[in-house]
């Protein structure tokens, strides 16, 4: 028998695709999958109670976690920070940052906060149960200047991006991490097309391992933030 696993309102499927689309990579190919409804106002995941293991369980909040962690905050702080003065390119990669930078330290209190007995409206967790992160993300948001700029927005990456210590492998214009699992986190940024630069940031990563010849746009990114930590080799 099926039941409902999550749902979130419709403006956010992107969140609802991704963590479908990651817990049907976790599901071995003969067993049955999780099915997926999407609408304009409200999509779901379902799953047979067969599926529902502990280890199935776990990966599920994993999921759930990471797409508050930088989904969610993607959206809000997006919303509420319009950045005139960067590019396109550099407000995604800023943003990206900004995100990453306490990724792990949210996560730990999403985590503290989510049972899979409690969360079944994703968009409801996120605005009756984490108050205390929208306050902090409130906090954040009050740092940055409404004339933010290009050269801030380099000193802050240079900053993230020293304290890292993870790695990541660029093959064929995929990133994947240090487990070689192919890295999505993009697509809870609204990004239909992975790319590299969002992926390398938001894996929290310090160096960049290169195995073929990449986009003049990742050059450019590379040598720019990640100059002494790229390595270039021959499969």
């Amino acid at each position: 028998m099926e039941k409902i696993l999550i749902s979130d309102a419709g403006e956010n499927n992107a969140r609802i695709a991704y963590i479908y689309n990651a817990l049907c990579s976790h599901t071995p190919v003969r067993t049955v999958r999780p099915t997926i409804y999407v609408g304009q106002t409200r999509s779901a995941i379902f799953a047979d109670e067969a599926l529902l293991t502990p280890a199935f369980i776990h990966t599920f909040c994993k999921l759930l976690i990471e797409s508050i962690a930088i989904g969610a905050k993607y959206a809000y702080l997006s919303a509420r920070l319009p950045l005139d003065n960067l590019s396109k390119a550099e407000r995604q990669i800023f943003l990206c940052a900004l995100i990453a930078a306490d990724l792990s330290e949210e996560k730990k209190y999403i985590r503290s906060k989510l049972s899979f007995e409690n969360c079944r409206a994703l968009d409801g967790f996120f605005s009756f149960r984490l108050h205390a992160l929208k306050q902090k993300w409130n906090k954040t948001l009050s740092y940055i200047p409404p004339d933010f700029s290009p050269l801030e927005c380099d000193r802050f990456l240079h900053y993230f991006i020293s304290g890292n210590s993870g790695m990541v492998y660029v093959n064929d214009g995929l990133v994947y991490d240090s487990e070689y699992r192919i890295c999505r986190r993009g697509q809870l940024v609204g990004e239909a097309l992975l790319c590299p630069q969002t992926e390398i940031l938001l894996s929290g990563a310090k160096e960049v391992n290169i195995s073929q010849s990449i986009s003049k746009e990742l050059e450019n990114f590379l040598r720019k933030y990640y100059a002494e930590h790229t390595v270039f080799y021959k499969k």
